[in-house]
């Protein structure tokens, strides 16, 4: 084997493609002995000789200390990996598709002059590094929040899920082993509200780390027209110049990233806040209902109110009919179910809801109303606990002839 110092004996031995002129390719590989060859006929042999002896006197040829990496094909060794060379670690942060390098930057080597420009550069250099902190600090935030957001979000889902899960299987009402897990997923989502406003809180801190940007890449760039600069003041102005702008990037989009996390954080604790409202009312009556009906649509203020009279309600079917004809009524799956397909044909939908007294009962006075009217607010309570906006609602009473037990009946409007 070739070495660094030349043969490793006098009889060494060399590995070589032998090529034949007859055939025109590669026959096999022959291990050749420098002194013994065997007897090599015509060209082929003539051709040999010729190569092992100039490889012979190459490799002899080979000063001390010289690398015979330039010859992989010859020797059974392989190349020699190059060295590492050490390089200073340089820490960054990670903002989703925006890296924050905390690392030493190229204004930290500029030397200030004497000159007026020389002591301007001093302060914007203090000033470039302070935003470098800054904007490494505040993408850290954002990581920290994302991160605590994630996770609360998986414990959240996991509470929520085992609840529902349970109320698709069935379960008794009030089940306080739901009521436990509905209270982990209620302290969940007050985290995740936590976590919105701490993203409210961040806007403003990366909006100042934008406008200390443009405030002091204005002034790097008004310094060029400044007299008396020598040619190193300059070349310091275009180094900063060039530090500050890209901040100014990676700003620009850490502000976008956590504006739009904000407002997706904001309206995600919103619509959650209304889905568990609405599974406590599930687990009170052990029933499993859905997403919360203010989720359905948009909720507009606003709506007038039409006056709702017995002629104005014969004229109608009503969506539901709920009859009280005895102490506990269970209604509240059957309403949702019909609420909820009411709202997905026509999300900007309305609902009169009606007490209805018979008029056999008319005799009691006001004692058959206002029962028929308690009816109506307890159906009108179980339908704000659904999520549905109070203004969406218009509560009424009338007596019907037809009917013969007090009723609620609900209408879409």
């Amino acid at each position: 084997m070739l070495k660094n110092s030349g043969l490793e004996s006098a009889r060494g031995s060399i590995s070589i493609l032998l090529y034949s002129t007859d055939t025109k390719k590669i026959n096999k590989m022959a291990h050749v002995d420098r002194w013994n060859a065997p007897a090599w006929s015509g060209s082929s042999a003539r051709w040999i000789g010729v190569a092992t002896t100039a490889l012979i006197m190459i490799a002899a040829t080979l000063p001390s200390g010289c690398s015979s990496n330039f010859l992989p094909s010859i020797t059974d060794d392989a190349p020699d990996a190059p060295s590492d060379t050490a390089k200073p670690a340089t820490t960054v942060a990670s903002t989703g598709s925006t890296t924050v390098t905390s690392g030493p930057s190229a204004s930290a080597a500029i030397t200030p002059s004497s000159t007026y420009v020389g002591q301007k550069i001093a302060g914007f250099k203090a000033d470039a590094a302070r935003l470098q902190e800054q904007l490494a600090t505040h993408s850290t935030m954002f990581n920290q929040i994302e991160a605590d957001t994630a996770q609360t979000s998986q414990s959240y889902f996991a509470q929520t899920g085992t609840i529902n899960a349970h109320l698709q299987a069935g379960t008794t009402p009030g089940n306080p082993e739901l009521s436990q897990k509905w209270t982990e997923a209620q302290a969940d989502l007050d985290r995740m509200g936590d976590a919105a406003s701490r993203l409210n809180q961040l806007m403003g801190l990366v909006a100042g780390d934008a406008s200390m940007s443009t405030y002091l890449l204005d002034n790097i760039r008004a310094a060029f027209g400044l007299p008396g600069a020598i040619d190193a003041d300059h070349v310091a102005l275009q180094v900063l110049e060039d530090e500050v702008g890209r901040a100014g990037v990676v700003i620009n989009r850490l502000q976008s990233q956590v504006t739009d996390q904000a407002s997706r954080q904001n309206a995600y604790v919103s619509n959650e806040r209304f889905n568990l409202t609405t599974l406590a009312v599930a687990i009170k009556t052990g029933e499993l209902y859905g997403n919360s009906l203010a989720n359905r649509s948009f909720q507009a203020a606003g709506f007038a109110a039409s006056p709702t009279t017995a002629s104005t309600i014969g004229s109608r079917r009503p969506l539901v009919v709920i009859r009280f004809d005895k102490a506990s009524v269970p209604f509240e799956q059957t309403l949702y179910s019909a609420v909820n397909q009411a709202i997905q044909r026509r999300p900007d939908v309305n609902f009169d809801l009606v007490a209805v007294t018979p008029a056999s009962a008319a005799g009691k006075g006001a004692l058959g109303s206002a029962a028929a009217q308690r009816n109506a607010e307890t159906v009108l309570r179980s339908l704000a606990d659904m999520g549905l906006a109070a203004n969406r609602v218009t509560l009424s009473a009338i007596t019907s002839p037809t009917a013969d037990v007090n009723e609620v009946q609900l209408f879409v409007r």
